[in-house]
């Protein structure tokens, strides 16, 4: 009887303690899943403000989901689950991709329900079971609950760790996180079938994880952004954002921030020339400043016409790609006065150093809050200060500088409250305008006409102070207190793109 009393107390030690294995496997899913599935659905989404929240909301909605069907499920009906919602996770991300770009060849809006969809419903929703579950299963008293719950936040922060530490592997993120998953399955089935059948399927996603990421990279790329016969040069799940390099058939090179392109068309090559090139020339820097690393052409361009150049770029994953991949462009290797600074350009800028004949604005339209800090009133204050005394910064307006042109606006807004000299040029051939400003501009209209025409403007239209302020108007700028631009310019993209 003593005997038979103890085995049966060791059997409820042994399965509280695979409960527990369980419950620290799931929190570092919920983590790396909430880092690289809602990074990779929000690229191919096209990441904005919007869409970044609308898909935050559906994983956390998960979460809803999954606390309900605790109390309709028995622990045998989750075990029988987990191999099913395990195999539908090991499709993933490339079943995604597939997914939707033949729904965005279709109706882009189908693909928009169905990627949140199954973000609610498949992704986050069977974690969220588990604790629950285990917890009434004990009895449901407070100790158990805060046991359980404490060894699940022991394994989200160690997935926290695993984020970081293999942010710079793309497949890394998501071979451990098939590795969790298939060991919950395992441990809930306990048996060594179970064990010989995860180990397995993980091995043969490993061997395969390379070809199906970049076919199925490849397929989205052809298909959401009509780029032909492309093949993937570089793709990393950073810890800011989905870097993506891909190369046509073509031989033509794009980059893509979160689904958005960053370069590779003909005006954004034209882009560099009137953004960088053009006020380097005009005022042969002595110590120039580019915030924002993209292509790194405008190095290219800069550091021709310059003494010395520092790059400013918060997500070191973006020179990797591009020292790596598109040298022959940005010509880093051939170049020797220029280093790189892995910051926060805003703590850059607000602390003291280096004084700056030229600052290029290298960044993205403001599409979402992030970047929009970018182009606020307060952190072209923190530039003034840094700028020599003949200094000048020069800025894409993201778009033709025109009335009721928002963006434009916004961000002339922002420098005229800002600088006491503010000059906008728009080059026929660019697509967009570009200002330059500082405490005083150092050349003349005639010069910055003339220096627009050796870039290849046949054309080119000039703004100044009084002009720029007459189409401004009362157009608010982007500032910490007034930073809504960005969700309102993100909510325009989604209604043309999803509710057209």
């Amino acid at each position: 009887m003593v005997i038979e009393h103890t085995e049966k107390v060791n059997l409820r030690q042994a399965g509280k303690w695979r409960e527990e294995a369980i419950l620290f496997l799931a929190g570092i899913c919920l983590i790396m899943l909430q880092f690289f599935m809602i990074r990779e659905i929000t690229a191919l989404l096209l990441g904005t403000e919007i869409v970044i929240f609308i898909v935050t909301v559906s994983y956390f909605l998960g979460y809803s989901v999954g606390y309900y069907m605790a109390g309709v499920l028995t622990t045998g009906n989750v075990r029988k689950l987990a191999p099913f919602f395990w195999m539908i996770h090991l499709t993933m991300p490339f079943s995604l991709r597939y997914l939707s770009g033949f729904a965005m060849l279709r109706t882009p809006l189908v693909a928009l329900v169905l990627l949140t969809f199954i973000m609610v419903f498949v992704l986050s929703s069977f974690f969220s079971i588990l604790l629950p579950r285990f917890a009434d299963s004990r009895g449901g008293d407070t100790g158990s609950l805060v046991r359980l719950y404490s060894v699940e936040l022991a394994g989200a922060i160690t997935g926290v760790v695993m984020v970081l530490s293999l942010n710079t592997h793309n497949w890394a993120q998501p071979i451990v996180y098939q590795a969790a998953f298939g060991a919950i399955v395992a441990l809930l089935w306990g048996r060594r079938l179970a064990w010989v059948a995860t180990i397995s399927a993980i091995a043969v996603y490993s061997t395969l994880f390379p070809h199906l990421e970049a076919y199925s990279l490849s397929y989205h790329y052809n298909t959401a952004h009509d780029i032909t016969d492309s093949s993937v040069l570089y793709s990393v799940n950073s810890p800011y954002q989905k870097v993506d390099m891909i190369r046509a058939g073509s031989g033509r090179r794009y980059i893509f921030l979160d689904g958005n392109q960053n370069y590779g068309s003909d005006s954004l090559r034209i882009f560099n020339k009137f953004l960088s090139r053009l006020p380097a020339a005009l005022t042969r820097p002595g110590h120039a400043l580019i915030v924002g690393a993209g292509s790194m052409q405008s190095l290219r361009y800069v550091s021709q016409l310059a003494g010395n150049v520092d790059i400013v770029e918060l997500d070191g994953a973006v020179p990797e790609g591009s020292m790596r991949h598109m040298a022959d462009i940005n010509l880093h290797d051939r170049t020797d006065n220029w280093k790189l600074i892995i910051q926060d350009a805003r703590k850059f800028l607000g602390g003291k150093g280096t004084k700056y004949d030229l600052i290029i604005m290298d960044v993205p339209a403001p599409l979402n809050i992030q970047v929009g800090l970018l182009h606020s009133v307060e952190f072209y204050r923190m530039a003034k200060g840094r700028l020599s005394p003949g200094g000048v910064i020069s800025v894409s307006l993201s778009g033709r500088f025109r009335p009721g042109a928002n963006t434009p606006q916004t961000v002339a807004a922002a420098l005229l409250k800002v600088f006491d000299d503010v000059v906008i040029l728009t080059p026929d051939i660019a697509g967009r305008s570009f200002a330059i400003a500082g405490r005083k501009i150092p050349f003349t209209d005639y010069q910055l006409r003339f220096a627009a025409s050796e870039q290849g403007a046949r054309e080119t239209i000039i703004f100044d102070r009084e002009k720029i302020a007459r189409i401004v108007g009362q157009t608010p700028p982007i500032s910490l207190d007034h930073i809504s631009y960005p969700v309102k310019r993100s909510w325009r993209r989604v209604k043309i793109r999803y509710l057209r």
